[in-house]
């Protein structure tokens, strides 16, 4: 193969704003193989190609790949956030402007089955959906209540354990969508 001339380089450009439109500084903005998931260990992605946000949300990706492409956006202020599919051609130079959500809230409050909040606890938050984050885990207060944020939107299941005194009782897995647990 002969060297690409910069004309000929594909490219993707453009800017990530938060939920209310403003510029994202630091974000990571990642291509992604179509013939891979997104990562679930995120210090170690499939993509090859990454590039930060700057103080304006711009970034370049250079030498992208042609054909379907995604890009995933990770920040810690926001949800991780796909981008795609789109077609990107041989030669292309391709400007994007990715907007990203702040994510939903799951709450609520833990209790037995006679309505009684545990002391502690701990529950975990999987997610159902392909190409989605890894599980979160949480401590659940000593009044039962806990909160998960910035959370995408999906199908997830919420599973854990819940202590009282000496007893600790296992919580069922609930599944569902948002629309089903607890969302404000």
């Amino acid at each position: 193969r002969g060297q690409r001339g910069h004309a000929q380089r594909r490219r993707v450009a453009g800017r990530v704003l938060d939920a209310s439109g403003a510029p994202l500084a630091d974000a990571t903005v990642t291509w992604l193989d179509p013939a891979e998931d997104i990562q679930r260990n995120t210090s170690q992605p499939y993509g090859l190609l990454r590039a930060r946000t700057d103080t304006s949300g711009g970034f370049e990706l250079n030498d992208v790949p042609a054909g379907e492409t995604r890009l995933a956006v990770e920040s810690p202020e926001t949800p991780r956030h796909v981008d795609g599919p789109f077609q990107l051609q041989r030669n292309e130079r391709l400007e994007r402007v990715i907007q990203l959500s702040a994510g939903s809230r799951l709450h609520g409050v833990v209790v037995d089955a006679s309505s009684v909040p545990g002391e502690s606890g701990k529950l975990e938050l999987l997610t159902l959906d392909r190409n989605r984050a890894d599980p979160r885990e949480i401590e659940i207060g000593q009044d039962g209540r806990f909160e998960f944020t910035r959370l995408p939107a999906g199908r997830f299941e919420l599973c854990g354990w819940l202590r009282r005194g000496n007893v600790t009782l296992l919580i069922g897995v609930v599944t569902g969508t948002f629309s089903s647990l607890f969302i404000a």
